[in-house]
């Protein structure tokens, strides 16, 4: 069953991400860009959902960048777009998943049904070797950075570890995004060995909402504030206060 937890659309203060521990990219989104547009009804004849896959930074409908990459987990990531429900009437409306210019985007037309997921296996399916999300006990949760958003947001995050367990969770936003949001999720959500991690699955648009687009600028796994980041946010709102009861005065 599918697990959903509701992230307010709060935007991070500085000193939240900033002060936070060492961080491990999942994805930047800033190299290997692939493309992938399918276009209804044509593309599914029959009526059947066309799905169109790209594996290991084929670049579709743009140049392709080989791996790997340090800024992707694993040097590599397939992407997958499913077109569903677009009917006779729809001809010519399309389906849209791009990676550039530093942002995962997914966009569908008006009156257009579609999901779009994104896979960290390493080179041909071969498995990210056990990797340690927790990046040696420091990094405690996820952090998605999400540019923009329709209303009715809701991405998923499916992990899978070495004994063969998976689990999957979503971030979720009622609210329409536009400017950058920082959204959190906790590692104790889930029911898996984050040090030995063989495959990541980030979903767009998993529930196949109507008229949906959004931009992802950055996946990765973070710690908390260190003692010292406390130290100056106390300083801080301290000096804050200060000011403004001599303002009073």
């Amino acid at each position: 069953m599918l697990k959903h937890f509701l992230l307010g659309s709060t935007v991070a203060l500085s000193f939240g991400i900033a002060g936070a521990a060492n961080a491990l990219v999942i994805d930047t989104f800033n190299d290997a860009p692939q493309a992938i547009r399918i276009v209804g009804p044509e593309a599914h004849p029959g009526g059947s959902d066309p799905s169109v896959t790209l594996l290991d930074n084929a670049g579709g409908d743009v140049a392709g960048s080989p791996g790997p990459h340090a800024s992707i987990i694993g040097g590599y990531r397939d992407i997958t777009t499913t077109l569903i429900g677009s009917p006779d009437a729809l001809a010519g409306t399309s389906s849209n998943a791009t990676f550039g210019g530093g942002l995962f985007r997914h966009n569908q037309d008006s009156g257009v049904r579609s999901n779009s997921y994104i896979t960290w296996d390493g080179l041909g399916g071969a498995g990210l070797g056990g990797v340690d999300l927790t990046d040696g006990g420091v990094s405690k949760k996820f952090h998605l950075v999400v540019a923009q958003a329709d209303d009715g947001v809701v991405w998923s995050l499916e992990l899978f570890d070495g004994s063969g367990g998976n689990d999957i969770f979503t971030f979720e936003n009622a609210g329409v995004i536009t400017s950058p949001v920082n959204l959190f999720l906790s590692f104790s959500n889930w029911a898996v060995d984050f040090t030995n991690i063989t495959k990541i699955v980030f979903g767009a648009n998993i529930e196949s909402t109507v008229d949906f687009d959004t931009s992802v600028d950055l996946i990765e796994t973070v710690g908390v504030p260190e003692p010292a980041s406390f130290a100056l946010i106390g300083a801080g709102l301290m000096g804050l206060g200060s000011v403004v009861r001599r303002r009073k005065a």
